[in-house]
C-alpha cells in the first residue's frame, strides 16, 4: 500500500475514534450478542490466550478480557492503541496492546490458542497474506 494511502487510512480512522469509543462503551455496557457469540465459539476451550488483529479501539479485545481470557491486541494506528488502552482501563481489564503491522506481525510464532479479527479485513489489500501470517501465530490445535 502506498504511504499516501496508508496516511489517508490512518487519518480516516483516527478521526472516528470519539464515535468508535462511544459505540464501544454502549456495546461493552450492555447485554449484547457479542459475548453470546464469543461463548459459542470459545465454549469447551477454557481460558484462552487470544490475539485480536486490527483491534481499533479494542472493543473485541476488552470483551474477551472481561470473559476471563488472556488477550493481546494489535493495530498499526498508535492513536487507536492509545484509545484502546484508555477504554480497557475504564473497564478494569488487562489487555496487552501492541502497535504493529497485522499483515506481518513481529510476534513469536505458535503462541496463541485463538486469533480473531473483527472489522479490519475489508481494509486489507492482501487478506490472504494476513491469514497466512496469523496461522503461524496459532499453537498446535489452535
Amino acid at each position: 500500500m502506498s504511504s499516501d494511502l496508508e496516511k489517508e487510512f490512518e487519518e480516516y480512522w483516527t478521526d472516528r475514534i470519539p464515535g468508535l469509543l462511544e459505540y464501544s462503551r454502549i456495546i461493552l455496557n450492555s447485554n449484547t450478542d457479542l459475548s453470546f457469540i464469543l461463548n459459542i465459539f470459545l465454549k469447551d476451550k477454557g481460558q484462552c490466550k487470544i490475539i485480536d488483529m486490527g483491534t481499533g479501539v479494542g472493543t473485541l479485545a476488552i470483551e474477551l478480557a472481561l470473559m476471563g481470557h488472556e488477550v493481546h491486541a494489535m493495530d498499526n494506528n498508535p492513536k487507536m492503541i492509545d484509545a484502546a488502552r484508555e477504554l480497557a482501563n475504564e473497564f478494569g481489564v488487562e489487555v496487552r496492546f501492541i502497535e504493529g503491522d497485522i499483515l506481518d506481525p513481529d510476534i513469536p510464532e505458535q503462541k496463541y490458542d485463538v486469533v480473531v479479527a473483527r472489522n479490519c479485513l475489508w481494509n486489507l489489500t492482501e487478506p490472504s497474506k494476513a491469514y497466512t501470517s496469523w496461522k503461524k501465530l496459532l499453537k498446535p490445535g489452535g
